[in-house]
């Protein structure tokens, strides 16, 4: 058996429990954890969604107005149609966004828009899209996969068996666990960034908040110590804007390899297939959505099969109606992988360069378990 170590984001599918499970099912061991953080806010989400859903005044409310509109009355301080649920989940869980491993991106406690975007939509789909109902059926097939070890094995090699496959759903927790702090810390320097780009505008240093984003750290504290000029910050704001500009048509790897050192080997199409490594198991025929990028996430219809590059938080919401997903990169243990094992869906992950070989709106195939996609004639 292969080791399926995937540029730092994956785990070998070696060991004890794999002599008697396949590696569809082991996969499935490794859903259907339970309070995984980042997806907290979802579930609470799809609840306000489905109390909206419960009058048909208050889902009428939400879908005449616009998301501006739902926005402004929040801002109001109004309560009713269920923007008091709303309220209480910000509270909670206002320091998430949309792009939450950037920190220039603003998160929900700044603004309300994009996650009334989510609630709107979640209003739009049927119990038959509930996350609730396939976490239920995940965490079926991992007691009958645990059921079936423990009937191959005696009680003692069971305990082991089972102490093995514990420690790696804990050691899943917590890694989405401390993705949930690093995600407070962000929204802590994000916060007080902000504040000082503010301070430095009104002082005439700064052209505009954003400006910030384009000095360094040591350089902050080199000007508020007296030790660089007002002129020197700006000059340094002008050079970082260059710099970061000519980037903007430069497309990175995004992953340092699975040797350092060594390219990521180019995946290779055979007769309509594109191999990738599988990170949940089934098997679903689609259509395939393209998404270049997080601005196209409105492009996602039912039952799409989502191909990207990857995934952060803030497509979660959209996981609920798609059948499947493919992504260039990362392991099973990226977010693509966690995530489609928490919603039933199948998932392949490091298929690299597959957003070149697969057209918008092609019919694919997609089996998680081998991790082989097909593009249908």
């Amino acid at each position: 058996m292969a080791d399926f170590y995937q540029y730092g984001t994956s785990v070998p599918l070696q060991g004890q429990p794999l002599k008697y499970v396949s590696e569809s099912e082991y996969l499935t061991l490794l859903g259907a954890i339970d309070n995984i953080s980042h997806l907290l806010p979802f579930y609470e989400m799809w609840d306000i969604s489905r109390a909206i859903r419960g009058t048909e005044e208050t889902k009428n409310f939400w879908e005449r107005k616009t998301p501006e509109e739902l926005a402004e009355i929040y801002a109001r301080g109004e309560e009713g149609y269920c923007l008091k649920q709303v309220k209480e989940l910000v509270e909670k869980y206002g320091y998430h966004s949309d792009k939450e491993l950037d920190v220039t991106y603003p998160c929900y406690y700044e603004d309300i828009i994009p996650l009334i975007v989510s609630i709107k939509d979640m209003v739009a789909l049927s119990d038959e899209f509930s996350p609730v109902e396939d976490k239920k059926k995940g965490e079926a097939a991992y007691k009958e996969i645990l059921e079936t070890i423990q009937s191959k094995v005696s009680k003692s090699k069971y305990k082991k068996i089972e102490t093995k496959i514990m420690n790696m759903r804990k050691m899943l927790w917590w890694r989405e666990e401390f993705r949930d702090l690093s995600t407070r810390f962000y929204y802590i320097i994000r916060i007080y960034t902000v504040e000082l780009g503010k301070h430095l505008v009104q002082k005439g240093v700064l052209n505009e908040v954003e400006d910030i984003w384009f000095t360094r750290v040591s350089a902050l504290w080199d000007y508020l110590d007296g030790k660089m000029s007002a002129e020197e910050l700006r000059q340094m704001v002008t050079s970082k804007r260059e710099y970061y500009n000519a980037f903007r048509n430069y497309m990175s790897e995004n992953e340092i390899g699975g040797v350092f050192g060594e390219a990521l080997a180019e995946t290779k199409m055979s007769n309509g297939q594109i191999k990738g490594l599988g990170a949940n198991s089934g098997r679903i025929t689609g259509t395939a959505r393209v998404i270049e990028d997080f601005s196209q996430i409105g492009r996602l219809q039912e039952k799409d099969i989502l191909v990207t590059r990857f995934t952060d938080t803030g497509w979660t919401p959209k996981f609920a109606i798609l059948s499947g997903i493919v992504t260039e990169y990362g392991g099973i243990l990226c977010h693509a992988a966690i995530v489609s094992r928490e919603y039933g869906i199948p998932a392949i992950v490091s298929c690299h360069d597959v957003m070149k070989k697969i057209k918008d709106g092609d019919t694919i195939t997609i089996d998680g378990s081998t991790g082989v996609v097909t593009v249908e004639q």
